[in-house]
């Protein structure tokens, strides 16, 4: 009796998949109690953290049991789905504003979840979806020009909401896709390098617009009007003026950016333990247990804590790549390369931007950063590469069978 219950997790449950991603959410829980410390509401954060952690958990269990191919050919409706996501922050009596974004959506000034972490996910299966009906031969111009400009819709759409970092993590997602998908590098390389040149001249016309008057309704009833920049928003100009100049006087950023790197280098080897520091118990450091959660870890458990925490990561993206490698259509191997590009690009943009290697952003450290949505999405994640797991070719997989140059052997 064991042994065919060993045997059948063996077939349908990826037990490094499994371990893996309990210990990124018990150590990203840990990291959140610790640096929710000192906050008003810290007992309500804490309380949010592990409910999403809970929720998220029997959410992906119950996406592994859904055979992730029902929703091979669905990408007009997931595509439909993304903008009423992102759009729907901008609805009246939807939004609530946070951080000077109105990315949220709750009831009155509480904001309850953020809709573009679930379209991020939505963005990889339609994308995913779409790319799929190529077979792997986006070797025509046209072809390709067809299956980026699908890919680039989910973009467009979080930049027009104002939310430039998922709209970053959507051009991570979708080059990972179209490059698995079968397209050309000479064409990726053609469309990132027009990539640059219409970045650069949003950013010619952002200044060449000038500023408008923005009227603010502060707490106490009176109004502040302050001058902002049509395209690119002033604190979002900070976070680029700060990454570009690091010495650069731009406020709140460069505060931020300061004390990130001095709490990473008081860590040192092993941390001033859970309860020590002093850049985050005396609230030094902002946000730190969202955006800044990892200078957060490096202060608390050091050199140490951080190799670890990669050492998870690293094993994450390598089991998730050997699920991709075992699907058993095209569909399944693009689900899993976009969800690895998503934490991919993450992992290196929230850890750079700590350090000053990239841009700040908001984008969250997944399993980490605090924020009830975004571990529910990454979990859900979790459950839809558990899924490709489970319903791969098993039968296939003991022959050495060989699809699309990919070899399953005996598992």
């Amino acid at each position: 009796m064991v042994e065919e219950i060993r045997s059948w997790m063996g077939k349908w449950l990826n037990a490094p998949l499994i371990i893996l991603t309990v210990i990124l959410g018990i150590y990203g829980a840990v990291m959140v109690s610790v640096a929710s410390q000192g906050y008003t509401l810290v007992a309500t954060m804490i309380k949010k953290e592990y409910f999403g952690l809970i929720a998220g958990a029997v959410i992906a269990c119950v996406v592994v049991a859904i055979d992730y191919r029902r929703f091979k050919t669905w990408w007009p409706g997931l595509m439909i789905l993304v903008g009423v996501l992102t759009f729907l922050p901008k609805v009246p009596g939807f939004g609530v504003t946070v951080a000077g974004g109105t990315l949220w959506v709750g009831i009155g000034s509480h904001a309850l979840f953020q809709p573009s972490e679930p379209a991020k996910l939505l963005a990889i299966l339609a994308v995913a979806s779409y790319i799929a009906r190529y077979e792997g031969h986006i070797t025509q111009l046209r072809d390709f020009l067809k299956a980026a400009g699908f890919a680039c819709i989910p973009f467009l759409l979080i930049v027009i909401q104002g939310d430039l970092g998922t709209a970053l993590v959507m051009i991570a997602v979708m080059l990972g896709v179209l490059l698995a998908g079968g397209a050309r590098p000479k064409h990726l390389l053609t469309f990132i390098a027009v990539g640059v040149i219409a970045v650069a001249g949003v950013l010619w016309l952002n200044s060449a617009l000038g500023t408008h008057p923005v009227s603010t309704k502060n707490a106490d009833g009176t109004v502040t009007v302050t001058q902002d920049h049509y395209l690119i928003k002033n604190y979002q100009l900070d976070r680029l003026t700060v990454f570009v100049n690091p010495n650069a006087d731009t406020g709140n950023a460069g505060y931020q950016l300061q004390q990130s790197k001095i709490t990473i280098g008081a860590g040192q080897l092993t941390g001033a333990g859970l309860k020590g520091g002093t850049q985050t118990t005396l609230d030094f450091l902002p946000t730190r247990q969202t955006d800044f959660i990892f200078a957060t870890l490096a202060e608390k458990l050091g050199f140490i804590g951080c190799m670890a925490l990669f050492i998870l990561y690293i094993a994450l993206f390598f089991t998730s790549l050997s699920i991709s490698s075992s699907s058993e259509d095209l569909f399944g191997t693009l689900i899993a390369i976009g969800i690895i590009s998503m934490w991919l690009f993450q992992v290196l943009q929230n850890v750079g931007m700590t350090m000053g290697l990239m841009p700040i952003t908001g984008i969250p450290l997944p399993f980490m950063s605090y924020g009830t949505t975004a571990l529910m999405m990454n979990l859900m994640c979790v459950g839809f590469l558990g899924s490709i797991w489970a319903h791969r070719p098993y039968q296939a997989a003991t022959k050495g069978t060989i699809r699309r140059g990919i070899t399953y052997q005996n598992r």
